[in-house]
């Protein structure tokens, strides 16, 4: 799983310093599909972040009352979803897609991946995937370390391997 998401980093094209609008271009012109990421305020405990695919459009859902850092982490883990190929279950399509989406014909969502749990192989795969694009990219150069500003490296192993420790084992 790992070694997938090292194999499909590799051939990201990342902006350098990294930049999540410019990343963000760079993938619509790669699929050839627009990318909207909508900063939503999505009910506490239920997700903190989801992905919506229409037949035109990927939606990206993420909290908009977290911090810049947990922004693009929920951001860059619904893109993982998305070129991971991942699919959505019955169950996810619908409550999700009810829940951010009320009055859209359910017949235009194509998929819906929600960050409910990391119990999933998906969820997994795609937490690893955010995890190692951020330990890749070089984040722009904040002033002081400012709050808000970007995680250092050292930083987000840390949390990385919090996280590793924190998954069930497969």
């Amino acid at each position: 799983m790992e070694q997938r998401c090292h194999r499909l980093i590799a051939r990201l094209e990342l902006p350098d310093p990294f930049d999540l609008e410019d990343f963000i271009g760079r993938l619509e012109r790669r699929r050839s599909r627009p990318v909207r990421l909508i900063a939503s305020k999505l009910p506490s405990g239920v997700i903190c972040g989801a992905w919506i695919r229409t037949a035109r459009t990927d939606y990206i859902y993420y909290e908009e009352g977290t911090t810049g850092v947990h922004k693009q982490h929920i951001i860059l883990h619904e893109i993982g979803h998305m070129l991971l190929d991942h699919k959505a279950s019955s169950l996810a399509r619908s409550s999700v897609a009810d829940l951010l989406l009320p009055d859209l014909d359910p017949a235009l969502v194509k998929s819906v991946l929600g960050r409910t749990s990391y119990s999933s192989k998906e969820e997994v795969e795609a937490e690893a995937f955010a995890d190692l694009l951020s330990l890749a990219i070089k984040p722009k150069e904040e002033p002081g370390g400012a709050p808000g500003s970007p995680a250092t490296a050292g930083e987000l192993e840390i949390v990385a391997r919090l996280e590793r420790a924190l998954l069930p084992d497969e």
